[in-house]
């Protein structure tokens, strides 16, 4: 079974050296721009990058440059359009094998369609340009345009044509792979299964009957205490409903006897005098918002209360009826154990389903890697109060991941491990009963980083972790995040707008600009020679400690605003704000191409001169 519950490896495998490879990575989303009518929104497009083991890498770029939504894409929060994510040489995907290659079809041809129609589009504009500055007759252009469209029309046949070609031959060959691993498969349990000593019904009738009949009591009993427990829940479920009635009840005289206050208080002012009026309005006022805001929380903590008990008592009725079906499974397989014919069919049925499971890998093989992959892959999010569960404790928040990958087997296990976490970012475990709101925004991003540390990953995505706290609090976060690597040799990829703080803790940076890497570098290496004209503009703004250093420093500031990724300009997409742009700008989109060793640079005016 070892070759046939292996997962497939990917078309391209990374070196042992790297733990994630990223290629030609793309997410669009469909915008509504009319009738019947979408337009893709390029967030992210055709990203490219590998880390290694053990190493940070920063991204950087201005908001809306795609960042936040590379990093969700990695960790399949957002279904990337097309594209590879490598892990440690496995192909991650939320799709299955030939499902993603069948999307991967579908996205390249409406690209094509896309681009084709752009073309016709700029083409007719082109020509309404040239008739009004008088070059060309209106006649023409409905015969140029025809002409044009026919062509495009033409060279769309061809194209897409040659992309199913290509996308059926990887079908093909994938399908293939799948359908040898399912035949192995087979034949292991069918090898499995002839291995098997048969054993006759009516030689073993007294044994066979025994286990029947302890069966049947052993579920008769399970079904009452499946039914007291069920009781039991719907006990729960009244009681709590009954509260919920007194407590509305409450709430309904508390809201009454606030408007009586209000109401009271308006009768006095109807009747006092000009000078007493004034106090008196803005004793109203104050009074007005006071009960408003008393009503609020009340009503909120009366729905609170109902929903956080009635899903206790739910929580308690599943792991009940868990524990009974258990052990009603262990008592029915100990019983059947004493028949040997009841001993050949158990093993039997075994060998069929472990086959059947193994299959079921083969075919959603990418599915089960993503399984695994958010095990060893976690996040941090940017807004650290919003990313976490108000209704929950610190302890239960840090404990969710252990919860759902079952990392624990008893209450205390649980609490230990989170308890040893909360030392591990700093935080005391006196602090475990406490909610979210009760901890500063540096705590917060702590307990963010607890979490994501509860599985044991590997690597980490680090989105905006500090944007949002002061200097102070900022120094502490980033220190716990170079002490946690160094510690247990995490791998990070760090987004941030903050060039210091990138430089301080990366070991490479990657700039991204509308959706692309323009710059990939050592952090050194990018800042000690940028070469793209974003990346220098970039560094230009960033406040030097040095003011002899500060007053040299030449402040690059780009003209114009960053263009809608619902309307990427033409060639390269930096051009429009770029000042050394050149008419090839225009017509070509640069590649990312390595200038020196481990520097990466897509713009078109390196291709002959090495500086900028």
């Amino acid at each position: 079974m070892e070759n046939n519950e292996k997962d497939i490896q990917a078309t391209s495998l990374v070196d042992n050296e790297y733990l994630l490879e990223v290629n030609d990575l793309k997410m669009y989303f469909d915008i509504t721009t009319g009738f019947f009518k979408t337009t893709p929104l390029k967030a992210v497009d055709g990203v490219s990058f590998k880390i290694k083991k053990g190493e940070t890498l920063g991204v950087v770029g201005e908001s809306g440059c795609g960042k936040t939504t590379l990093g969700r894409t990695i960790m399949n929060l957002y279904r990337a359009s097309s594209g590879e994510i490598i892990y440690n040489g496995l192909l991650i995907s939320s799709y299955s094998d030939l499902k993603r290659i069948q999307k991967e079809e579908k996205f390249e041809l409406g690209s094509l369609k896309f681009e084709k129609n752009k073309r016709i589009k700029n083409y007719h504009k082109s020509l309404n340009e040239q008739v009004a500055n008088g070059e060309l007759e209106p006649e023409a252009v409905k015969g140029l345009v025809d002409k044009f469209t026919q062509e495009e029309n033409e060279k769309f046949a061809k194209d897409s044509q040659k992309l199913h070609d290509l996308y059926k031959q990887k079908y093909d060959a994938k399908a293939k792979e799948i359908n040898d691993d399912i035949n192995k498969v087979l034949e292991e349990r069918d090898n499995k299964l002839n291995a098997l000593t048969p054993v006759d019904k009516n030689t073993d009738l007294e044994a066979i009957k025994i286990a029947d009949e302890k069966t049947l009591e052993f579920k008769a009993e399970a079904s009452k205490l499946l039914a007291d427990a069920k009781e039991v829940r719907n006990n729960e479920y009244a009681k709590a409903k009954e509260d919920k009635q007194n407590d509305l009840a409450n709430y309904n005289k508390f809201k009454e006897e606030c408007h009586n206050k209000e109401a009271e208080l308006k009768n006095k002012i109807s009747s006092a005098s000009e000078e007493e009026k004034a106090s008196l309005q803005k004793e109203l006022k104050s009074l007005i918002k006071e009960n408003t805001n008393d009503i609020i929380v009340k009503k909120e903590k009366l729905n609170g209360d109902y929903n956080i008990r009635k899903s206790i008592a739910t929580g308690k009725y599943q792991k009940t009826k868990q524990q009974i079906n258990d052990d009603l499974a262990k008592k029915i397989s100990d019983v059947r154990s004493q028949s040997k014919y009841y001993l050949y069919v158990d093993e039997e049925a075994k060998i069929n389903k472990d086959a059947k499971k193994a299959i079921k890998r083969i075919k959603s093989s990418s599915r089960f890697r993503l399984k695994e992959f958010r095990r060893k892959c976690t996040m941090v999010f940017q807004d650290p109060y919003s990313s976490l569960n108000p209704r929950m404790t610190v302890q239960d928040i840090i404990a969710e991941p252990l919860d759902v990958n079952h990392l624990y087997t008893t209450k205390e296990e649980r609490r230990s491990k989170v308890l040893e976490l909360m030392r591990l970012v700093g935080l005391s475990p006196e602090q475990s009963t406490r909610y979210a709101h009760e901890f500063s925004g540096g705590q917060r991003q702590r307990i963010g980083i607890a979490r994501s540390l509860a599985v044991n990953p590997e690597f980490i995505v680090c989105d905006e972790p500090v944007s949002a706290l002061d200097v102070s609090i900022q120094a502490q976060v980033i220190n716990t995040f170079q002490d946690l690597q160094k510690e247990l040799g995490l791998t990070y990829l760090f987004i941030a707008h903050d060039l210091l703080v990138v430089r301080h803790i990366s070991n490479r940076i990657a700039v991204m600009y509308l959706g692309k890497i323009v710059e990939i570098a050592e952090t050194k290496e990018l800042f000690d020679s940028p070469l793209h004209p974003y990346t220098i503009s970039l560094l230009s703004a960033v406040p030097m400690p040095d003011p002899n250093t500060a007053r040299s420093n030449k402040r690059i500031v780009l003209e114009g605003d960053v263009p809608s990724p619902l309307n990427v300009p033409s060639g390269c997409p930096f051009r429009v704000r770029c000042p050394k742009a050149t008419e090839a700008c225009k017509n070509r989109v640069p590649e990312l191409k390595e200038i020196s060793k481990d520097h990466f640079v897509s713009c078109l005016l390196l291709d002959d001169d090495l500086s900028v």
